[in-house]
């Protein structure tokens, strides 16, 4: 999906009338997400990312006539968890929730869900 969003301007961008309302949407959280990937942020980088942020939710609500999810609200913290915390990208857990996947397989597979620990130890 990463892949996706990141690229979809270089499939279909120029397909697509200049001005377009939901293409600036897409733009936005396209440069959300490139910020979210970034290593290292100065102040001015960190005050400069809330602020298209803010800007991504009053487009995202009026384009879309919708409500802002707890999913896009939670964008809203992200400055702050990388001031906090640092990168983004060092606390990401993508690759603790594919072990996770095949160990609910397993647990699934074996049916037995009185004591899950023991049925994975074994």
């Amino acid at each position: 999906m990463l892949n996706l969003v990141l690229s979809l301007n270089f499939l279909v961008g120029d397909l697509l009338p200049e001005g377009d309302c939901e293409w600036e949407v897409y733009l936005q959280l396209r440069q959300i997400i490139l910020y979210s990937c970034g290593l290292t942020f100065t102040a001015e980088e960190l005050s400069y990312f809330e602020t298209i942020i803010t800007e991504f939710l009053q487009e995202y609500v009026a384009v879309f006539r919708g409500i802002v999810t707890l999913k896009f609200h939670n964008l809203t913290h992200y400055p702050r968890l990388i001031e906090m915390l640092g990168s983004l990208y060092h606390n990401w857990v993508m690759r603790c929730e594919a072990k996770h996947v095949a160990l609910k397989t397993i647990v699934h597979n074996a049916g037995n869900f009185k004591n899950i620990c023991r049925t994975l130890a074994v």
